[in-house]
């Protein structure tokens, strides 16, 4: 679908005629209960689907946002920016002249420690990463390279921990859209956050999630960690059954949910 959005008008009137009929009836439901989010990461420019640069989706956006203000101008909209809805596409953005918006962005950073291990992300590194610590440092990757065979793997490890990778590098990389949403007067969340934990070390799972939410705080952006259960979660199921949920209370505590 990103390819499409960025190669075809044709696809983007059909998207906007999607969101039109979905305003439509949707917008009987209170609007301090129910919020539109327009497309969930585009990536066409950063995944490599296209060769515009990442402002294809500035344009692209307006469309859609027009379709769901046609219908609704009491319902606050979610927009984000191009490259998987991170902080480099949302400073990109020029606000769009439409009520009732709410900028967003997602957070993974430092990505090698958010996603070791996870299967999906296409890179080799992150694939084959284990124990990866945060907060990083050369001392505390150091067991962690000695037993890596893989060669590039290590190379990233050896990377991640002289950057010494701690609260303050969280709260800079934040204060980039919290600055940015301060200078264009816009409402921002980061609706995404979080540590994939098959193979994190679980202190620093939660040292990484007590220490991005509490800068997210500090910068007064709402947030929403992904995801509720799965391998986000902070939600695991006794046996296998779904019908017993039962709460990880230290996950919950970082959050300060508990």
């Amino acid at each position: 679908m990103d390819s499409l959005l960025a190669a075809d008008a044709a696809t983007v009137a059909k998207v906007a005629a999607y969101w039109k009929a979905m305003a439509a009836y949707f917008k009987k439901y209170p609007a301090d209960k129910l919020f539109f989010e327009v497309y969930n990461e585009p990536h066409a420019s950063a995944g490599g689907l296209t060769t515009k640069p990442k402002t294809w989706w500035q344009n692209v956006q307006e469309q859609l946002v027009a379709a769901i203000r046609s219908e609704t101008t009491d319902h606050y909209i979610i927009v984000g920016g191009e490259g998987w809805n991170n902080i480099e596409g949302l400073l990109l953005l020029q606000p769009y002249n439409h009520p009732k918006l709410i900028y967003n962005f997602h957070f993974y950073d430092p990505f090698l420690f958010t996603h070791q291990g996870a299967a999906w992300v296409g890179w080799e590194a992150a694939l084959n990463a284990r124990n990866v610590p945060y907060p990083s440092s050369p001392e505390a990757v150091a067991p962690v390279i000695a037993q890596t065979i893989n060669q590039s793997t290590k190379d990233a490890l050896s990377w991640y921990g002289s950057q010494r990778y701690n609260i303050d590098s969280l709260d800079k990389w934040v204060k980039l859209a919290a600055d940015w949403a301060a200078q264009k007067n816009v409402l921002l969340i980061c609706n995404e956050f979080g540590s994939y934990k098959l193979y994190a070390p679980r202190q620093s799972r939660m040292s990484y999630l007590k220490d991005i939410r509490t800068v997210l705080e500090k910068n007064k952006i709402g947030w929403a960690m992904w995801e509720y259960d799965e391998g986000f979660g902070l939600i695991d199921y006794t046996g296998g059954n779904r019908n017993n949920p039962v709460l990880d209370t230290d996950i919950a505590a970082a959050l300060g949910l508990r």
